[in-house]
């Protein structure tokens, strides 16, 4: 899937990549650019690793490994869900703009929480 570079939330927590309809931000949906790390989103209900950490700049992938959809959302704006459907075996990249931590989790799938730390 192509995305055009959107953003949302106002600070670094909780700061979540989406939409024209959210407020400006410091996280970016990106076009392309090398990932300088992965998460995948696993069939066993995971995300793995569960905590990543890159740098501002830097591409993090969501990779769905299985076929059970699931989503990425990034807590404190559901109003801006990231990815609505990451289903299987596909990805789903994300240019923090912005040091912080965010925490993001699947709607779909609760149990499913993760936490990515930017320098």
């Amino acid at each position: 899937l192509a995305f055009g570079i959107a953003s949302c939330g106002g600070s670094s927590e909780g700061a979540t990549p989406t939409g024209a309809s959210c407020n400006s931000g410091t996280a970016a949906v990106s076009q392309g650019g090398s990932p300088g790390a992965t998460v995948n989103a696993t069939d066993n209900l995971a995300f793995t690793p569960q905590n990543v950490t890159v740098n501002v700049g830097q591409v993090l992938q969501w990779k769905n490994t299985g076929q059970i959809g699931h989503t990425v959302t990034f807590s404190g704006n559901e109003s801006c869900l990231t990815d609505a459907a990451l289903a299987g075996g596909s990805t789903w990249d994300v240019t923090f703009n912005q040091a912080g931590t965010y925490d993001f989790r699947c709607t779909i799938h609760p149990q499913m929480t993760g936490v990515v730390t930017v320098h």
